[in-house]
């Protein structure tokens, strides 16, 4: 996703700063490797993005959270404290993705335009219990603008049905949110998976 990301701000003639989070200090270091080997330099950071998440805001911000419950209980107390969309037994997805609304630059009057957002996560959230809050709370305050549903869509190395949501982190600015919903699944493996039918 990074990867994708810088190569997108550059082919717009933009130098914005690639900067990633990864819980396990050796991803992070192979992950830096790889892009500036690629030729996109980045800062990518080791440690707990939910436990401390940057100061900064971001005039984008992407990824592919975990989808997993929580079962350390200090963590799962420490996030709940933190992050007012948990509830229930909630996947990590929910305060992932008030985070990455969080961390997008907020609209000013005369400044800035409000950032972006951009995640797939699991759609378990607007299916179950633990996502009401998220979805009563939360995203009523964003300016919510896609919602594309990928759980049919061949993507490899994901075994859980997935969403992908766009939006900024603004109040709503339109009275309707685009939705892409899947009518069925892959019929097979696709040998190519960018070319499955469902895409």
């Amino acid at each position: 996703i990074l990867g994708a990301a810088a190569r997108r701000s550059q082919s717009l003639g933009g130098s914005v700063p690639v900067v990633g989070y990864e819980l396990h200090a050796d991803s992070a270091r192979l992950t830096e490797v790889n892009l500036a080997k690629a030729g996109y330099p980045a800062s990518i950071r080791a440690g707990d993005f939910l436990a401390v998440p940057p100061s900064a805001a971001f005039t984008a911000v992407v990824g592919n959270p975990p989808y997993i419950n929580v079962n350390d209980k200090a963590a799962n107390a420490a996030y709940r404290e933190r992050y007012d969309s948990c509830y229930r037994e909630y996947s990590l997805g929910v305060p992932f993705t008030e985070l990455f609304f969080h961390l997008a630059d907020g609209a000013r009057p005369a400044g800035r335009p409000a950032g972006f957002v951009g995640m797939i996560t699991t759609n378990s959230f607007m299916k179950r219990e633990f996502g009401k809050k998220l979805i009563t709370d939360f995203i009523p305050k964003w300016d919510l603008t896609h919602v594309v549903d990928t759980s049919g869509a061949y993507i490899p190395g994901h075994g859980t049905p997935t969403v992908i949501l766009f939006g900024r982190n603004q109040r709503p600015v339109a009275d309707r949110i685009r939705t892409v919903q899947g009518i069925r699944g892959e019929p097979s493996t696709p040998a190519d998976p960018t070319k499955g039918l469902v895409w």
